[in-house]
């Protein structure tokens, strides 16, 4: 008998591949899937309405800040809008994932992109 594997498990699964950016032959460690997803995860009382906004120095605005310090240049930029876009699709309903996108604003930090589920980070 065959199992059904869940699309969460084989999207879990492959989250936790880190992206890794191929420059001439160095290889260069821009921003993994699992440290945005734990981070993101400092921010479910918001995200589920059990706190009414994040407030500045809570661990949710933290989290955030350290995702702004990701976005350090264009590669980073990229590797962490990638990061941001799949986790909060891929983890969350719509609602809460469009509540992941008013954080950065919330917490006033700029990741370098627009954070919509909709943004194709391409």
């Amino acid at each position: 008998m065959m199992k059904m594997v869940s699309l969460r498990v084989v999207i879990g699964s492959w989250l936790l591949v880190m992206v890794v950016v191929v420059v001439d032959t160095v290889v260069v460690l821009a921003v993994d899937c699992i440290t945005v997803a734990a981070l993101l995860s400092t921010c479910s009382e918001f995200v589920n309405n059990e706190t009414k906004y994040p407030y500045l120095g809570s661990s949710c605005c933290k989290a955030m800040t350290t995702l702004g310090y990701f976005a350090y240049n264009d590669i980073d930029r990229h590797a962490l809008c990638f990061c941001f876009i799949v986790v909060i699709n891929a983890t969350y309903t719509p609602d809460a994932a469009n509540a992941f996108c008013t954080l950065p604003g919330f917490c006033g930090v700029s990741l370098g992109f627009l954070t919509d589920p909709t943004t194709e980070c391409g």
